[in-house]
């Protein structure tokens, strides 16, 4: 045979690897569509609005999941017999979250304000996508049996629905409460899809059961995954609400546009990321680590620089006739932000790593370092430099919280030498290569 046969567990990766990319590739070109006809629908101005809604509802989004998903994988590899308690414990913990995470909106918007046409029940609708996340937690049964299927395809046939549904708006000339509304009833649908599909899959909604004592298990161990997710959400975030507050509702729309345009090419870490997990757990378990998270960094690096150059070329051609002349001067932060991605791509590898190892609280110490940072960095230079500052405030922390703290922290210097060996393109080819043959 020309092509050898891959091994079983070679086979299963690659399979879970392109569901994943698959799903995240469809969904990012979809979600681009309909982000492309909101924009020019509202203008920069009206954007800058949609922009800081949905900013600050995924600030608060940390604290609804609870790192549940993460966890949740976690501990149906190591105890499947114990299911059934934990998964119906986690949807009753992250219930209670999420309502706190709605109030918090609705008080953040009534006592800081926002742009033109920010009001608080548009950030009621806005955060009612987050009480579908205990139902989005049953996605995490599928990832821990490598099941990517069932997760993928019910989000691309939500998707495809929600882009003719915004086709509609535009067409019928809708503003900005209607498109707020759109991605409500799209998370809706993720979450009775998620339902549906659990129920059908597994028989076992009927079994679920909460538990106190695994309620507290989860609150110990997804504390310190809720500040991490919190703290890099908020520098990955917070210079959106930050333009918001100190810069002009359009600067803000130009600047939210790049940061999505560039957050196009975070399919692919995410993806490798969640496709590795449940192997970078079972080889902790083997002994096996070192060698599982060195062909997780060489992974990312590859992946991301060939996802960054792609998107950067396309978009220097693309970005002003895709948007319209009212965006274009939101084409520089777009360069600027994909020079982050491999650095943002290395540190969603360590986190990984870092939770096999069930060495919890390092994770959310790095993010909180890394915010303040950012925060630091942002309120030096939106004010001087706007959009363009706050583009190379993010890519000095994602630098800083990747490589600099993993050179820093003694505990971390193995995962340093491991994204340095990364940069071996050649070599980080070949051990790949190796690993699947």
């Amino acid at each position: 045979m020309l092509i050898p046969r891959l091994p079983d567990t070679a086979r299963t990766k690659i399979a879970n690897v392109g569901w994943m990319l698959g799903e995240r590739g469809i969904g990012v070109l979809i979600a681009f569509f309909v982000m492309t006809l909101v924009a020019r629908a509202l203008g920069p101005e009206g954007f800058g609005a949609y922009v800081y809604i949905f900013s600050v509802t995924m600030l608060l989004s940390p604290i609804a999941h609870f790192g549940m998903s993460e966890i949740l994988v976690r501990e149906s590899v190591a105890r499947p017999t114990d299911r059934h308690a934990f998964f119906g414990s986690a949807m009753a913990l992250t219930s209670f979250f999420a309502f706190i995470s709605v109030l918090a909106g609705i008080a953040i918007v009534a006592v800081f304000g926002g742009p033109s046409g920010v009001t608080p029940w548009l950030m009621l609708l806005a955060c009612s996508q987050l009480m579908v996340i205990p139902i989005e937690t049953t996605w995490a049964w599928f990832k821990a049996d490598e099941r990517m299927g069932l997760v993928v395809v019910p989000r691309i046939i939500v998707a495809l629905g929600i882009a003719m549904a915004a086709i509609y708006l535009v067409q019928k000339g809708y503003g900005l409460a209607a498109f707020v509304a759109l991605r409500a009833v799209e998370q809706a649908s993720i979450g009775l899809a998620a339902l549906l599909v659990f129920a059908w899959a597994t028989g076992a909604l009927h079994r679920l059961k909460v538990s106190r004592r695994e309620i507290r298990h989860l609150l110990s161990a997804g504390l310190p995954l809720m500040i991490s997710m919190m703290a890099t959400i908020l520098y990955m975030r917070i210079d959106q609400v930050m333009l918001g507050q100190m810069a002009p509702a359009d600067e803000l729309g130009r600047y939210g546009l790049a940061v999505r345009v560039s957050e196009v090419a975070l399919v692919v870490p995410m993806a490798l990321g969640t496709s590795f997990f449940a192997s970078i757990i079972r080889a902790e378990a083997r002994g096996t680590l070192p060698e599982q998270s060195q062909r997780l960094y060489d992974a990312m690096t590859l992946a991301t620089l060939l996802a960054g150059v792609t998107l950067a070329v396309a978009a220097i051609f693309l970005f002003e006739p895709t948007f319209g002349p009212a965006f274009a001067d939101g084409l520089w932060p777009t360069l600027v932000l994909i020079l982050g991605l491999p650095f943002y791509s290395w540190g969603i590898a360590r986190e990984k790593v870092l939770l096999a190892r069930r060495q919890y609280w390092l994770t959310p110490v790095i993010a909180l370092c890394g915010a303040a940072l950012n925060i630091g960095l942002n309120l030096a230079l939106i004010p001087h430099f706007g959009g363009i500052g706050a583009a190379w405030a993010t890519v000095a922390t994602f630098l800083a919280t990747a490589i600099g703290v993993a050179i820093i922290v003694p505990a971390l210097r193995s995962e340093a030498r491991g994204m340095l060996r990364s940069l071996n393109l050649w070599r980080a080819t070949q051990r790949l290569h190796r690993a699947l043959t």
